[in-house]
Order: C-alpha cells, then sequence, then structure tokens
C-alpha cells in the first residue's frame, strides 16, 4: 500500500558488459525520483468545475467564458503553468479595464495580457499545492458579472508515468477567427455591416508574434479608417510592429494614439530604443462650393443653390472642409531596464502634408520634446515618476517658412534663417507660443507610489501649460495646475477596501494674466470616500458605497460678471449584490442608487442640478437549464430648479435556456422605457405670453423592445451567435417609427 507523502524510487540496469546505468543519472541513492500521493478525502468528492460557463452582468449582458488552461482541479508542473481564458459572445460590451485576474487573493492584472477576447499570464515562483484562481469583470456600462473562479494543482516533480505519457499534438500557435453581419434600421435609414477579423498569437523558441485583422464593410475613404491591421514579432531585446499600433511614451507626449505604419523596440537594460514612424490621419478630401453650387460668375465669394436659388457667401470657398495627410515620427532613446531604473528623452514630431488635399485650412507642424524618469523599489511597491515635455506648434504651415528678416520685425530676432531648416520645422508667424522664453508651452508632471502596510497610496502633482500641444495627445487638458493624492486601503484579508481621495487644481491658470477682471481661473477641489466588501463567504452580501464632493470657484462675483462660478456638488452612489438561496433556487439581487446634486453659491437656480438614479435586478438559476433576468430602472434629472425635467423608467426580463449540456443557449427578452421630458415655458405655442408660466412637454415617448437570440458550440471551437431586436418607438410630440436590428456571428478558436 502507498501513502502519503509519497514514493522515492530510481532505476538501476545492469548492462551486457557489466557497466550500469542509472535514473536519475547523478547519484540516484540520495536523489531520486519522487511521486507525491495525496490521501484521500474524506468527505464527498466535488463535481468537477465547469470549463465553460455563461455569466451575465445586472444590465442583461451574456458573456460565455471559456478556460483555456490551467483546467479546474487539473495537475501540472509548476514551470507548465500558464493562465488562459477566451471570453465570447457580447465582447464589445466588456469593459477591458475592469478584468481583474487573482492567484490565491493576490491582483497580477497588471502583469497579464488582458483584452477584450482573452485573459493570459504565465505566473512565477508558484509554490506546489492548490493555486485558487479568481477573475473579476465589469460591462461598460460598470455591472459586475459574476466572478469566475476555479483552482488547479502545481508539483515541484512529474512522475515518469507522466513524462512519458503521450500528450495530444498541440498546434504551437492559438487564436480566433470570427464573421459578422449587422442590419440596422433605425427610423428611415438602414446600414448593414459585416465585420471579418481574427488574431493569432504563437512562439517560436524565443521568437513570439501576435497578428490581428479587422475588416469592415464600413470602411470608406470618406472617413478615418476602420480597418485594423497589426503584426507583432519580437523577443525580450528585439522587436517589431508593423500596421495599426498604439505607442505609448509618457501621458504628456504619445499615450495610445492610433498610428498605421511600423514600431520598433531594441531593448539592452543598460540602452533601450523605440521608435515608432507612420500615419495617424490619411487624407480626406474635402468639398468646394463650386462642385454643388453654381458660382457667381463677378464675385468668387458667392455661390447660388439651383434648387432654391438661394445666394451663398463663403470666403473660403469650401463647403466641406477635408482633412489633411498627417504622419507621426517619434523616438525615445532610454537609459535603465525599467525594473528599478529609467531615463528616457523623447521626441515627437507630427506634421499635415499641405499637398495631401485641395480644400482645407491651416495645415499644422507640431514638435514635442522632453524627458521622463522612472525610479522603483521592491519590486515596484515604491515607483517615482516624472516627465516634462516642451511643445511648439505651427498652426497654420500653408505658406511655409518666413525669412529671418520677416521673422525679426513680426516676433523677434532669431540666429538662423527659418527657412533653411523648413523641412525640420516651419517657424511662421502662426506659432504657438509666440514667445517660448514664457514657457507657457510647457508641460510636466510628478507621481509617487507607495504599496505598504495594506495601503496602496498614489500621489500626483501636474502642471500643463496654456498653449501646450501635441497632436499626439490631443486629449490632454491643459491650462491646469495642481495635485491629487489616492489612497486605498486592504483590509481584513482583501475582503474589505476603503479608498480616500483628495484634488485640488487650479483650471484655466492663464487668465490669471490675461488683463480682464471678469475672467479668472476655477479653484477645484473635492474628497471623495468609498468603500467596498467583497467577502469570501457566499452568504454575505458585496457592498459598494461611495461618496465624492467638488467645489469650483474662480473667486469673482455675480456683480462683477454673471458668468462667476461657485458650484458645490455632491455624488453618492451605493450598489449591493447578494446571492440567496430560496425554494431550491439559486437568486442574485443587485442593488444601486445613484445620486449627484450641484448647488449654486449665489443661488441662481439656472445652474443647479440634480439626478436620482435607481436600479433592481433579479437573476434567477432554475433546477432546469434557465435562467432568468428581471430589471428595473428610473432616472430623473431635474435642471434648473425645476424649470426643466427628463425621467424615464424602465422595465425589462430577459430569458436563456442552455440545451445539448449548454453548447446550446436560447435567449429572449423584452423591456419598455417610458420618458418624459419637459420645460417651464413663458410664451404659447403661437408665442404670445403667458399670464402664468406653464410647464410644457417637449418629448413624451414609449419604447418597447423585444430580444430574440442565442449561441451554439459545435465540434468544441465552433461558435455561431445571432440577435434579434424588434424595437416600437412612439413619441407622442415628435414621430414615431419601427427600429430593428439582426446580428448573426461566426466565431472558431484555434
Amino acid at each position: 500500500m502507498v501513502k502519503s507523502p509519497g514514493v522515492e524510487y530510481f532505476i538501476l540496469a545492469l548492462m551486457q558488459d557489466r557497466s550500469m546505468a542509472t535514473s536519475p543519472l547523478s547519484n540516484p541513492y540520495y536523489s531520486p525520483h519522487e511521486v507525491t500521493v495525496t490521501p484521500p478525502s474524506q468527505q464527498p468528492t466535488a463535481p468537477a468545475a465547469p470549463k465553460q460557463k455563461t455569466i451575465s452582468s445586472a444590465s442583461g449582458v451574456d458573456l460565455e467564458v471559456v478556460i483555456l488552461s490551467p483546467e479546474p482541479n487539473e495537475r501540472i508542473n509548476i514551470d507548465e503553468a500558464v493562465i488562459a481564458v477566451s471570453f465570447l459572445g457580447e465582447t464589445e460590451k466588456l469593459a477591458e479595464k475592469s478584468i481583474r485576474l487573482f492567484i490565491n487573493g493576490k491582483d497580477f492584472s497588471s502583469q497579464a495580457e488582458i483584452s477584450q477576447n482573452m485573459l493570459s499570464y504565465v505566473p512565477k515562483n508558484l509554490s506546489s499545492g492548490a493555486q485558487r484562481i479568481k477573475i473579476e469583470l465589469a460591462d461598460t456600462q460598470g455591472n459586475r458579472f459574476d466572478d469566475i473562479s476555479w483552482q488547479f494543482y502545481t508539483t515541484s516533480h512529474r512522475s515518469s508515468y507522466e513524462a512519458d505519457e503521450p500528450k495530444p499534438t498541440a498546434l504551437p500557435f492559438s487564436g480566433n477567427v470570427f464573421a459578422e453581419f449587422r442590419n440596422e434600421k433605425v427610423t428611415d435609414s438602414t446600414l448593414t455591416t459585416t465585420n471579418f477579423g481574427g488574431n493569432i498569437r504563437g512562439q517560436f523558441g524565443p521568437l513570439k508574434y501576435h497578428g490581428k485583422v479587422f475588416v469592415t464593410s464600413r470602411e470608406n475613404p470618406d472617413f478615418q479608417p476602420r480597418n485594423r491591421f497589426l503584426l507583432e514579432v519580437g523577443t525580450s531585446w528585439i522587436g517589431v510592429k508593423l500596421g495599426d499600433t498604439s505607442p505609448r511614451f509618457n501621458e504628456l507626449m504619445l499615450w495610445g494614439r492610433r498610428v498605421r505604419g511600423v514600431e520598433a523596440y531594441l531593448k539592452f537594460g543598460f540602452f533601450n530604443l523605440e521608435f515608432v514612424q507612420g500615419e495617424t490621419n490619411r487624407e480626406v478630401e474635402g468639398i468646394a462650393y463650386q462642385d454643388i453650387y453654381l458660382p457667381v460668375i463677378d464675385d468668387s465669394s458667392k455661390f447660388i443653390n439651383p434648387a432654391t436659388n438661394d445666394t451663398i457667401v463663403s470666403i473660403t470657398g469650401i463647403y466641406r472642409y477635408g482633412v489633411f495627410k498627417q504622419n507621426l515620427l517619434a523616438l525615445r532613446p532610454s537609459f535603465g531596464s525599467g525594473k528599478n531604473f529609467q531615463l528616457g528623452f523623447n521626441v515627437v514630431k507630427v506634421k499635415d502634408d499641405i499637398n495631401s488635399i485641395q480644400h482645407s485650412t491651416q495645415p499644422k507642424d507640431n514638435l514635442v520634446v522632453g524627458p521622463d524618469l522612472m525610479i522603483a523599489f521592491d519590486n515596484h511597491r515604491i515607483v517615482l515618476k516624472a516627465s516634462a515635455a516642451f511643445s511648439l506648434l505651427a498652426n497654420d504651415i500653408s505658406n511655409g517658412a518666413i525669412s529671418a528678416a520677416e521673422f525679426d520685425t513680426t516676433i523677434g530676432e532669431l540666429p538662423f534663417d527659418p527657412a533653411q531648416f523648413e523641412k525640420y520645422f516651419v517657424l511662421n508667424t502662426s506659432l504657438i507660443p509666440l514667445d517660448p522664453s514664457k514657457l507657457s508651452s510647457l508641460a510636466y508632471q510628478t507621481s509617487f507610489k507607495f504599496n505598504y502596510f495594506n495601503n496602496d497610496i498614489t500621489a500626483v502633482y501636474k502642471s500643463i501649460g496654456s498653449e501646450y500641444n501635441s497632436l499626439a495627445n490631443s486629449f490632454l487638458r491643459k491650462d491646469i495646475q495642481g495635485f491629487a493624492i489616492y489612497d486605498r486601503i486592504r483590509l481584513f484579508q482583501n475582503k474589505v477596501y476603503l479608498n480616500l481621495g483628495y484634488e485640488k487644481y487650479l483650471e484655466g491658470v492663464s487668465l490669471s494674466d490675461d488683463g480682464e477682471d471678469t475672467t479668472e481661473p476655477n479653484d477645484f477641489s473635492s474628497i471623495s470616500a468609498g468603500i467596498s466588501f467583497y467577502p469570501r463567504e457566499p452568504y454575505l452580501p458585496k457592498i459598494n458605497l461611495n461618496w465624492k464632493s467638488y467645489d469650483r470657484n474662480n473667486g469673482l462675483d455675480t456683480s462683477v460678471t454673471y458668468n462667476a462660478v461657485n458650484y458645490a456638488t455632491n455624488d453618492l452612489s451605493l450598489q449591493l449584490g447578494y446571492d440567496i438561496s430560496v425554494l431550491g433556487l439559486s437568486h442574485n439581487i443587485s442593488l444601486s442608487h445613484i445620486r449627484s446634486d450641484r448647488i449654486d453659491g449665489f443661488q441662481r437656480t439656472s445652474s443647479e442640478l440634480a439626478n436620482n438614479i435607481q436600479m433592481y435586478s433579479l437573476k434567477t438559476d432554475f433546477q432546469i437549464p434557465l435562467t432568468t433576468v428581471i430589471s428595473y430602472a428610473s432616472n430623473e434629472n431635474i435642471a434648473g430648479g425645476g424649470l426643466n425635467g427628463f425621467e424615464y423608467d424602465m422595465f425589462g426580463i430577459s430569458a436563456t435556456y442552455r440545451l445539448l449540456n449548454g453548447k446550446l443557449r436560447l435567449k429572449t427578452g423584452f423591456n419598455t422605457t417610458n420618458a418624459v421630458g419637459s420645460y417651464t415655458s413663458y410664451v404659447d405655442s403661437l408665442g404670445n405670453p403667458l399670464a402664468v408660466p406653464a410647464v410644457m412637454n417637449y418629448t413624451q415617448y414609449k419604447r418597447t423592445a423585444f430580444n430574440f437570440g442565442g449561441s451554439f458550440e459545435f465540434f468544441k471551437k465552433h461558435n455561431l451567435l445571432w440577435d434579434f431586436s424588434f424595437i416600437d418607438f412612439n413619441d407622442k410630440m415628435t414621430a414615431a417609427f419601427k427600429n430593428q436590428l439582426v446580428r448573426i456571428r461566426y466565431q472558431m478558436r484555434y
């Protein structure tokens, strides 16, 4: 009888020539093979966790999760552990940033590769024994899905039986392909769309590769590209991406902007180099008035509409402005591996091609330079980051650079001729800033992270100049200065999270020096607190309670200007999720309450706002393979102290029935919405004054929707999904119409 903890053995063979061979080859008597033996449990064996599971959020989004590796309760060698999960179904409604991976209660999300279709992670330094995996995720509306949990077991050695056991042949790569058809009818227009795509990921020795493609029938040369292509090949020290990339240098200069071209890197540790070159905008030709209207012979600025015979005046002669082709070149040499230290120097150049189209105005040239620094200690539990950037923007390069004499006359003296350096940067009178020495185009920020004693503290200070411009990061808030500090405190073995935050910023800093008494910067400050309770016990509810109060004040009074700002806003949100069993059925109850109130410090009712949202849902799993979701939501918006309002009530019910061991899922649903929008009027419908103000509706509609759909998995790796929606919309104040949506999607994993 074999007993725990296991068996030790070695093999000795006596050859015909009287020599010996052993396994293990070295010192078999004192370092034999080991086979771990697990004693039988005295408890009933739990059924194996399913590899595939359908989960739903409170807003009715269905998602299918497939555990690819390791399988539930699988026993593997530590060195072979790879966590991989595939997401199927309505993945476009899955919030990618909400996906979090926990191994034995510790968050590894930042180290995992996460997308809307897949999560993968190669764990390091695992110990032998049971490994508990949990994945948290939410939809784009912020509603949580059920957590995905399973466990597997790792051992430090494999038995000879396991080593010799034949394994099924696996492909050296993985991925998926899909095809989708959509037909949408909205009011009087119909849009038919077909999409094709897929991705592939694999490794050949040290070389990793990844490819992705998305092709849609909505691709149109009159708009920016909707198709997407990417091929990525590289090792730990050299690599290249071709196609549509989203490079990230730092948050001030280049941060996720789509670039169609090439991105490459060299990483030697002590020295690294990152390079990006490509197209950020493709050319879209504009339309001239003379192409659609009749020009007036004696006046080039006038055109006649042949349909109405009206005269139209246009100085530019452009009916629809086009978009110049825009090219980006970025370079980032850096020193240090980035593990504990890295100092980088960034150069980002973005320029419009003035010859790419004819009908548009103000092509631009942009140059941004600056360093960034990262210092980390103790496995990034302490991290200090700092970055700075200085920008120059030529706001109109249609006439090229000006001469040194012209520059000296209009702006100031230069020690060189701008025309000689035009191919590097176009200097002319449209330069922003005109006087760079005032540093109004300087931006810098620092951050400090401290993750000790169950506290995750982050402090940030930033200053973005009013004339700072980076066309590679055009969504950056400008003309702002201030700091923020946040703390996420973990309590009771990570069951309770306490979130605290404080922000203080000056918005519109440049207004303090504009010489106007009626304009001043806004002083913005906020304080927030929240508590989250995620119990491991199934009989306790999950609770999220958050509060935030923020003020905005520019220090002016209504006696100076009616645009004086003095607002105080309070936000409160409560979310509760509870799993309960009643009458032999499993239920999940979800409750949400969100309230926001803005009060004007000058008691101007026109500036006051109030918003109140209630959401309730009940999800039930029946003893038969049926799941239902019943939901109700209400929203009440009041503006101007009750002068304007909008409110709605929504009720919905959906059901999913599973057949063929869950491979076939049939779904149906119904929801109805009643909404009323109103305003206070001082005149009647004919424009006559009213003796008493009256409340009038600008909209009053009822929306009813029926949904049918399902999914079918066949041959293990193939999925077919379909959705049909029929919507009846009837607005008493405007019009009534019927909409419909048809979607069919095929997907294959390999």
